[in-house]
């Protein structure tokens, strides 16, 4: 009995420890990023703006401290690709997968992939052996537009972070993340403290999602992939628009607060919601 279930115990607390990690730093990235965006949003158009517009790894770097963060991120970051990609095997616990399980691996898978393209970008840019690219989204958005049925695959690639961002934004509504958190040992006052930055944050982080899965969709739909968006793009769009400096400040405020919040998951994170997330 010993033998059969010490392997199971040990990967379970791989997989969390990976969690609590890549939970961790991507708390890290969206505080960065939203420092960065509220000094734009407050009319630092200057040092920030060039960097922004190369990307959010490539803008960590280009800030004090940056090259130490930057040289940490690489494996906080593959740190979330293994754990995506140790979820997406793992599936839901039982027998069989349902299709809500089969849907929760191939989200892991993807999520894995992306994360995964992070962290190389991230090792690229502590090695010096590549920059960013500002129009990298550009370029790939018209690759795939170049696809028979590309024009609906990015359209449709539009919707799905759309809904995304709208997934994002019921939770401040239903506030269902707590759910994940051990607070048990936590003032009140403190609790209502994470409940109100998970809330403010996820709304943040559902309007990102939703400006990225814009200009997506409006790609797709005029077959002009040069009106696609990242989300450093999005940000700098929305800041040339009426009153967007104060729109901007606002979401640079949400995205800070996520990425308190995102430490804060990483700490109190239940480990059951943490091996089957």
């Amino acid at each position: 009995m010993t033998t059969v279930l010490a392997p199971v115990r040990t990967t379970t607390d791989l997989t969390e420890r990976l969690g609590r990690v890549a939970l961790a730093t991507q708390g890290v990235l969206y505080l960065v990023v939203g420092v960065i965006a509220g000094s734009l949003g407050l009319g630092d158009h200057g040092g920030d703006a060039e960097a922004w517009q190369r990307g959010p790894i490539e803008s960590v770097a280009r800030q004090p401290f940056g090259r130490v963060l930057v040289g940490v991120l690489p494996a906080g970051l593959l740190a979330h690709a293994a754990w995506r990609l140790l979820l997406a095997v793992r599936g839901e616990p039982g027998p069989d997968d349902d299709g809500k399980s089969i849907a929760k691996r191939a989200a892991n898978l993807g999520r894995a992939a992306i994360y995964g393209s992070l962290s190389l970008l991230a090792f690229r840019l502590f090695s010096n052996s590549s920059g960013g690219d500002g129009n990298s989204e550009k370029q790939s958005t018209a690759r795939v537009l170049d696809w028979p049925a590309g024009q609906w695959l990015v359209v449709a690639a539009g919707l799905a972070v759309i809904a995304a961002g709208l997934w994002h934004m019921s939770k401040v509504v239903t506030a269902a993340f707590l759910e994940d958190l051990d607070l048990g040992g936590l003032t009140g006052g403190t609790r209502r403290a994470v409940e109100v930055s998970g809330r403010v944050g996820y709304a943040a982080r559902g309007a990102a999602f939703g400006l990225v899965g814009w200009f997506l969709l409006v790609a797709g739909v005029q077959h002009d992939p040069s009106e696609s968006r990242g989300l450093d793009e999005s940000l700098r769009e929305l800041l040339g628009r009426p009153h967007g400096p104060w729109l901007l400040g606002l979401l640079a405020l949400g995205l800070v607060l996520f990425g308190s919040y995102r430490l804060l998951d990483s700490r109190f994170r239940k480990p059951s919601a943490i091996v089957h997330a």
